[in-house]
């Protein structure tokens, strides 16, 4: 793992890889409240655009080229719920490590950017979380625990 500090007291750990192709999964929720929600329901993620950098972006300020996801699908589910208990979907998809954007991830949310928009994310509707978190003592962080 190669550590990154971005500021005087926090470090974040991404993964240092030399295989451009490896890929990995991120998952997206969308509340049925949110206003791209008739999109996220046939797997298409865009992002507002904006000039916001990846650090504003990560602060809230979503007006940028970006759109978050979260290596943790009990993320995505507690995001997806979180206005609208009962409607909600989860997009799943495979990136390459080299799309990825760092994110400063300042919540804690396992939060990784992505440029541009998804056409073809495979989508789920839930209206109850189904991934229960489990508390992860080396990493410090909760991770996905398998399903209730």
């Amino acid at each position: 793992m190669l550590v990154i500090p971005h500021t005087p007291n926090e470090k974040t750990k991404v993964p240092e890889s030399t295989n451009t192709n490896e890929k990995i999964t991120l998952y997206r929720g969308v509340s049925g409240n949110h206003v791209k929600y008739k999109d996220a329901v046939k797997g298409i993620v865009r992002p507002k655009g904006g000039d916001k950098t990846a650090d504003q972006h990560n602060m809230g300020e979503t007006d940028s080229i970006y759109t978050s996801w979260s290596t943790e699908r009990w993320v995505a589910e507690d995001w997806a719920l979180t206005d609208n208990p009962g409607k909600a979907v989860i997009l799943e998809k495979e990136f390459k490590i080299s799309e990825l954007v760092y994110s400063p991830d300042f919540s804690f949310e396992s939060e990784k950017l992505i440029i541009g928009e998804i056409l073809d994310a495979k989508v789920s509707m839930i209206t109850e979380p189904e991934t229960k978190p489990v508390f992860d003592p080396v990493s410090q962080r909760y991770k996905d625990g398998g399903k209730f």
